[in-house]
């Protein structure tokens, strides 16, 4: 996140390779161009910010006087939104790079769970299929790297973390309890032998 001397960010990205690569631009070549337009375009970053501080201003919930009452609202709008994000031909939501999202997907189960919600339960298991059976799924030594570079799970960014993996190990046993599916408890073993292996 680049900010200005106000502390107001004016650009951002999730991940900048060093050099360019899978049409993402690179953070060398990406500074300078960052540096340019902060010190040649002050006016329209300022304009930039005041019209996001004032969308993000509105999108902030009105404060409720009674706040004893709860509704169902909010989770209804979470999976609604997750579920116009769902990939559904290779799984996960979004576009590459494609990120795990356990919670995500722990929520998606949930929703199946409390409600019997069976489009919440194929978004589960179809992206954890998809997931188990690409390259981001360590087929040898088991585990996940952090996330693919690629929309179909093939391109793992090859770093495989213990959070990411603690959830998974735990999504995925919940996932094969409720459906039975073998791949899930293969993927099971395999990342927990992992884990008391190589951590």
């Amino acid at each position: 996140m680049f900010l200005t001397p106000e502390q107001k960010p004016f650009f951002g990205g999730t991940y900048f390779p060093k050099e360019a690569r899978h049409g993402m631009p690179g953070f060398l070549q990406l500074l300078p161009k960052v540096a340019e337009t902060y010190h040649t375009r002050t006016a329209d970053i300022e304009q930039q910010n005041a019209v996001l501080l004032k969308l993000l201003a509105q999108s902030l919930p009105t404060p409720k006087t009674d706040a004893s009452v709860l509704s169902r609202q909010p989770i209804d709008q979470a999976w609604q939104q997750l579920n116009r994000q769902f990939d559904e031909m290779y799984g996960g939501f979004g576009d590459a790079p494609k990120f795990l999202h356990p919670a995500e997907l722990q929520f998606c189960l949930r929703r199946y769970i409390a409600d019997n919600n069976t489009q919440a339960l194929h978004v589960v298991t179809h992206t954890l299929e998809k997931m188990a059976q690409g390259g981001l799924y360590d087929q040898l030594g088991g585990g996940f790297c952090r996330y693919s570079t690629d929309r179909y799970w093939r391109i793992p960014h090859f770093e495989k973390m213990l959070y990411d993996n603690a959830l998974l190990l735990s999504l995925y046993a919940e996932t094969w309890l409720i459906t039975g599916n073998p791949l899930f408890k293969q993927v099971v073993e395999e990342t927990a032998a992992w884990v008391m292996r190589e951590m």
